[in-house]
């Protein structure tokens, strides 16, 4: 037992040394973590050059006085510049509070889009393989020209059964006149049986002048009188074709079968659907004709302000493209219902495109004038700043001094905003820049920013 406790202390002994050491290790490192590795806190006083650097930190850096109101320590804050030179660091710029007239308006998401009463896919009448095309996609067209010829031997049967209508009827009539002309020697039965027959060839050809006119081709039987049957046809196979396929290579051994697609109102091709040698049907479409001059600005209005709009109210579009670019107008129409899905009311407006400047399917923001508030307190926009959920100016009190002021807004237009409470008129509020002084304020004062 004695031999066991003399090897322990002989171990203890033996190890003093180490364990002194290590002690003396964590208490000079806890006693650096607790002095920040200074001698600020020994007797003999406090290191010179320390004291130097913590003093040129001082005063390098802004400093943030808390307000008042222990709720809203930021409201009525003291923002302090260090010296001139951080203020023109700064780059700040200033303005006067100051009455203006300002505008009370509504916004809603917008889009300029085709009139959709002047804008539509043209399709021929007739079924048939695209022959020529006569206008192409940019090209403006007028109404009832042709845009381009189609091959149809539906029209070239029209065409044909017209022309033998036509013939048939003159000779019914030719032996009508002749039997009435011998009435005396024909009986009565024959005579009548000659203008049955001739009735129904003159309804058989108007019937087939009926066909003719579906397909967008008038034929005057004024202009075929005393012609010979080649020329009678041949006149048939031109009617309700343009000038250019009269006058060149087609008009040698035109076809009947050739059918005008004419535009039904001006405008200007968007795009051609179908080229030389594709087939249509009657219902496939040939080209997209719209009139461009003539624009609809269709807007989709917020349902909690819908009771604010009115029609014949002005409004200004900015488009996302070019928002300096701006349209001005008035509603023309406001939807009667809601919209089921985006809970939004539709209004529109005409817009004049002469100058043909705007573009179809431009998106953008509208700002519907609603009322006109006149000499009102105003600062610009750019001039608020939020913090923790509240309005926030920077109102500048001396040259290096600034004041952060919780303010209550009023009606806001693109610009300006107009101000109920929380500065005065004349008193002098940062325009930009401010969002440094609003960083140094969160910082110091350790609030969260909201933007």
């Amino acid at each position: 037992m004695i031999k066991w406790v003399s090897q322990i202390a002989g171990f203890a002994w033996s190890a003093m040394p180490t364990v002194v050491v290590m002690g003396m290790l964590l208490a000079t490192a806890y006693w650096g973590m607790k002095t920040e590795w200074t001698f600020s806190h020994l007797p003999f006083g406090e290191h010179p050059k320390e004291i130097s650097k913590t003093g040129e930190e001082e005063q390098a850096g802004w400093k943030v006085v808390a307000g008042p109101d222990k709720k809203k320590i930021f409201h009525k804050a003291e923002i302090i510049s260090p010296s001139k030179e951080a203020m023109e660091q700064l780059e700040l710029n200033f303005e006067k509070v100051k009455k203006n007239d300002i505008l009370d308006t509504v916004s809603a998401t917008a889009n300029l889009e085709f009139d959709p009463q002047i804008k539509g896919n043209i399709s021929a009448r007739a079924a048939g393989v695209v022959a020529k095309i006569l206008k192409k996609a940019g090209d403006q067209v007028k109404k009832g020209e042709t845009i381009a010829i189609i091959d149809s031997p539906e029209v070239g049967k029209a065409r044909s059964d017209f022309m033998q209508s036509m013939v048939l009827m003159d000779n019914r009539k030719k032996n009508l006149e002749r039997a009435k002309n011998a009435s005396s020697v024909i009986p009565e039965r024959q005579i009548r049986e000659q203008e049955l027959a001739f009735r129904e060839t003159e309804v058989k050809n108007l019937a087939d002048r009926q066909v003719l006119v579906n397909y967008g081709i008038n034929i005057q039987a004024d202009t075929l009188k005393g012609l010979s049957d080649a020329a009678v046809f041949q006149k048939i196979c031109e009617a309700g074709l343009p000038g250019e396929v009269l006058n060149g290579k087609e008009g040698e051994g035109l076809s009947a079968n050739y059918l005008s697609l004419v535009a039904p109102f001006s405008g200007t091709v968007i795009t051609v659907f179908k080229g030389i040698g594709e087939t249509l049907s009657a219902s496939d479409a040939q080209c997209l004709l719209a009139d461009t001059s003539k624009l609809i600005l269709s807007m989709r209005m917020p349902l909690e302000s819908i009771n604010q709009i009115k029609k014949g109210q002005k409004f200004v579009f900015y488009s996302d493209q070019a928002p300096e670019n701006s349209i001005e107008g008035t509603l023309d129409w406001i939807s009667p219902e809601v919209d089921e899905k985006s809970r939004t009311v539709q209004a529109r407006s005409n817009i004049d495109n002469k100058a043909g400047l705007l573009r179809p399917n431009t998106f953008g923001k509208v700002e519907v004038v609603v009322n006109k508030l006149e000499q009102v307190m105003t600062i610009a926009e750019k001039s608020l700043h939020h913090l923790e959920g509240r309005d926030l100016v920077f109102v500048r009190t001396k040259e290096d001094r600034f004041e952060a002021r919780v303010v209550k807004i009023g009606v806001r237009s693109k610009a300006e905003v107009q101000i109920l409470e929380g500065v005065a008129e004349g008193e002098t509020v940062v325009v930009s820049g401010g969002h440094l002084l609003r960083s140094e304020l969160s910082s110091k004062l350790e609030l969260e920013t909201n933007e």
